[in-house]
């Protein structure tokens, strides 16, 4: 089968709605199924501090940035 990562960053934006923790979990869930890894590398700690109370760290590989995420 086919595996690789995903280094997904997330530059200059502090906020994420619903339909953007949608799209997230749609991602995290087809690298999932194909053997696969996603990191979300977020240069912005209130997304991480938002991500993080939402419990979503359990679901998504968090990075405080794009070094941390490598």
């Amino acid at each position: 089968g086919f595996v690789s990562t995903v280094l997904l960053v997330v530059v200059g934006e502090t906020k994420i709605d619903r339909s953007g923790t949608a799209s997230l979990l749609k991602v995290t869930r087809f690298r999932k199924e194909r053997g696969g890894l996603m990191v979300l590398a977020l240069c912005g700690e209130l997304a991480i501090i938002v991500l993080r109370l939402a419990k979503m760290e359990e679901i998504f590989n968090l990075a405080v940035d794009v070094d941390a995420g490598r």
